[in-house]
């Protein structure tokens, strides 16, 4: 009797140990997939606490101010324009568009008729150069004459063609709409920069100018 209550005692005693073995496996010990489950919690908080990231700035942006003073209304380009035709260095002719009016007018009359009566047609004017744009030969500056005062900036129409950088000096017929025109403070340093002349010697502020947008040009020496 003794000797199966000894058996008994020491069958239960094993139970026991086993019992206990398997609960510290199931809470001492955390399976593959606790630990990976554990992980992801943690990660996810930290992603939680971490501020919201800045949208990514359109490209244009980062490049909006880099020719803020272009005349042609660009963002971003070489000098007065990157989709121009290229100036050539040196030379004289005709170029752009055939001329379509037969009757030219001097600069200063000119701007005296449309001072008088402003409109948009065409006219053929004429004039001495005294600035050519030294980046993409986009524009000029065209003096009367007669009365040196009285001047106009050439802007080629559309990019369509440029016009030699040694152009200053020469006579020129000029076809196009002459306007007035105010340019920005940043417009006027970023034209002194193009002619050649140090933008920081320019004073900073809007300028009023004539100007043809010409369609066609004719240099002669």
């Amino acid at each position: 009797m003794l000797s199966f209550m000894t058996v008994h005692w020491r069958a239960s005693l094993v139970l026991l140990s086993l019992s206990l073995s398997g609960c510290q496996g199931v809470t001492g010990s955390p399976s593959a997939a606790s630990e990976q489950r554990a992980k992801e919690v943690a990660t996810n908080a930290a992603e939680a606490t971490k501020p919201a990231a800045e949208p990514a700035a359109p490209a244009e942006a980062a490049t909006a101010h880099a020719d803020e003073g272009c005349i042609h209304g660009k963002v971003a380009h070489e000098g007065c324009g990157g989709d121009g035709a290229a100036a050539p260095a040196t030379g004289t002719g005709h170029f752009g568009s055939p001329f379509v009016a037969s009757t030219q007018v001097p600069l200063g009359a000119a701007v005296v008729q449309m001072t008088k009566t402003p409109s948009e047609d065409a006219m053929l004017v004429t004039g001495e150069v005294t600035s050519v744009c030294q980046a993409k030969g986009c524009w000029m500056v065209l003096r009367d004459r007669e009365n040196a005062e009285v001047e106009a900036r050439v802007i080629m129409k559309n990019h369509a063609f440029a016009v030699p950088f040694d152009g200053k000096g020469k006579t020129a017929k000029v076809e196009g709409v002459l306007t007035s025109r105010t340019f920005t403070a940043a417009q006027v340093k970023h034209l002194a920069k193009d002619a050649g002349a140090n933008p920081t010697d320019v004073e900073a502020k809007p300028r009023t100018e004539w100007v043809l947008t010409a369609t066609g040009v004719e240099l002669t020496g």
